[in-house]
């Protein structure tokens, strides 16, 4: 009677982790946020600037991201992105002669709210584009952090 007991009781504890599946590891899905609205033909210059800056920052996501993250378009249904990337940013031309310079910072917010990733970012001094300069640390920093957890 004990040895079928523990026949029993040992092969109900393997059934489990025989049918058990690994975790699905997908990539991060991101949706970057935008701040403009309306019709583009009517965008002021501020606005402009804020959707080429959204675009660099997508750009930049698209070519670090690798396996760890996907970039998703805005406008999707809640079900296709797993966090927004968020940014705040100052354009300014008063870098010691240096030509343009952006400072700022960006955050990624999982869906339920919760600041998931946020950091001070500059555009490097002499950089070429000051806005691909800042959504290249943006993205490489990001991506950064995804690999580290």
């Amino acid at each position: 009677m004990n040895k079928l007991f523990i026949i029993l009781t040992l092969g109900l504890l393997l059934v489990p982790t025989l049918n058990a599946q690994p975790p699905v590891n997908r990539p991060l899905r991101i949706m970057v946020a935008t701040n403009t609205v309306g019709n583009p033909n009517n965008w002021n210059e501020q606005q402009k600037l804020e959707a080429y800056v959204r675009s660099r920052l997508i750009a930049s996501l698209t070519k670090h991201c690798g396996s760890l993250c996907v970039v998703v378009e805005a406008g999707i249904d809640d079900d296709e992105y797993d966090a927004i990337l968020g940014s705040t940013w100052h354009l300014q031309n008063e870098c010691f002669n240096c030509g343009w310079y952006m400072s700022g910072s960006a955050e990624l917010m999982g869906k339920d709210g919760i600041v998931l990733w946020s950091d001070n970012i500059h555009s490097a001094p002499y950089s070429r584009s000051a806005s691909a300069s800042f959504a290249d640390k943006v993205a490489k920093r990001l991506v950064k952090h995804l690999a580290d957890k």
